[in-house]
């Protein structure tokens, strides 16, 4: 974490966070964090310039970095893309998105929020890649026996392109770099990423 404010940072320190104690919109913090070699980073300062400035630089310093940015005006959305960010979250968008859910869906809240943060809860929506010579590669659903060997359900297939097919039939062929998203028991996700060859 890079984070500007000494006592936010002891704080931090405490719960066993490394911190770099700086400015994230100058490029020494992000040296100091290691940005060149890191696999993601994610950007939510409150200013959409400043995220800007981050996704900038730490796409030039990384080019294979996973980038996140928080965005707040419509309109930065699109620049940060652009800069390099792979996705863009607005907190606004979210909220609105999750008080509409809550008062036309709320059994299905409440079960994705036991699901996805209650530490007791072994259930979780995971992802797997599928990787070149993994055993899944060029497998159809029928042949690959998922449900059989991890005892997850396979959801969505999302292609290379970002193309997410629903409720995949018995017959779809996973091709290398396809992600299956699955629903299930955390075991059953470490077997499955094993054999997508990401273990």
């Amino acid at each position: 974490v890079i984070e500007g404010n000494e006592e936010l940072a002891e704080e931090l320190r405490q719960d066993g966070v490394h911190v770099v104690v700086g400015d994230a919109t100058r490029e020494e913090p992000l040296v100091e964090a290691a940005v060149a070699k890191a696999g993601r980073l994610v950007s939510c300062l409150t200013d959409d310039k400043d995220n800007l400035f981050v996704v900038l630089t730490a796409r030039q310093m990384n080019p294979k970095i996973t980038i996140v940015s928080r965005y707040n005006e419509d309109h930065s959305a699109g620049k940060l893309r652009k800069a390099g960010a792979n996705a863009v979250v607005s907190p606004t968008a979210i909220g609105g998105l999750r008080m509409a859910s809550e008062a036309l869906r709320p059994a299905v809240v409440s079960f994705l929020d036991v699901m996805l943060r209650s530490s007791k809860a072994t259930l979780r929506v995971e992802e797997a890649v599928v990787q070149e010579k993994s055993k899944l590669a060029n497998k159809s659903l029928k042949e690959a026996r998922i449900s059989d060997h991890t005892g997850l359900l396979v959801m969505a297939v999302r292609s290379r392109g970002g193309d997410y097919l629903f409720n995949p039939s018995p017959s779809v062929v996973f091709k290398p770099g396809e992600a299956l998203i699955v629903m299930g028991e955390i075991e059953g996700v470490k077997k499955l990423k094993a054999l997508a060859g990401q273990a």
